[in-house]
């Protein structure tokens, strides 16, 4: 069994915090066999700029390495936000991205789909940027679902609903789709 220690942005980021949690584990140093240091905030944002990412992931490495030098072998990053948890966020705030969309035509306000190339194209640099501070793993948080958004059952936004109709042939808007769906016997539907 592992025993791992998470620890939150907010005590590694604030260098006095750090030294505090730094000494607290050098104290009970055989308590611990892993640690994860969170990446974003406990507000759950869905987005921060590639900018703060890359500053958050140059302070992550030198945090990182210093563990290391103390004799903690595995030391990791949690992602905590990539899709977006849900939407008791502080403040809603998806940037740039297109918004989950459920099959009632609601958005969520803080969870962002997963299908859009400028999404795409921003989460391979997120992910890039955390890799490159060397981690022994990185955690992926469990934000990566198209339910529990906000919005039940997602995504029926115009993209994925174009990827839909493209993959099986159809020609569905949300309404005919969740219409078909609802059917009680036509499980082909649902299980596309």
């Amino acid at each position: 069994m592992n025993i791992v220690q998470r620890i939150m942005k907010e005590a590694w980021q604030d260098d006095e915090c750090f030294q505090d949690m730094y000494d607290f584990l050098g104290k009970y140093r055989d308590t611990v066999d892993e640690i994860t240091l969170r990446s974003g905030t406990i507000n759950y944002r869905a987005y921060e700029t590639l900018e703060t990412i890359r500053h958050e992931c140059s302070l992550l490495k030198t945090r990182m390495d210093r563990l290391r030098a103390a004799g903690f072998k595995s030391v990791g990053i949690n992602v905590l936000v990539t899709l977006g948890h849900i939407d008791e966020t502080a403040g809603p705030n998806v940037g740039p991205f297109h918004k989950i969309v459920g099959y009632r035509g609601d958005t969520s306000a803080a969870c962002c789909c997963p299908t859009h190339e400028d999404f795409l194209a921003f989460t391979e640099e997120k992910y890039r940027s955390y890799a490159r501070t060397n981690p022994e793993f990185l955690w992926v948080d469990d934000d990566i679902k198209l339910f529990w958004n906000g919005v039940q059952f997602g995504c029926f936004c115009s993209n994925c609903l174009a990827r839909f109709n493209r993959q099986y042939g159809t020609a569905y808007i949300r309404e005919s789709l969740v219409a078909d769906m609802e059917i009680p016997d036509n499980t082909l539907v649902r299980s596309r």
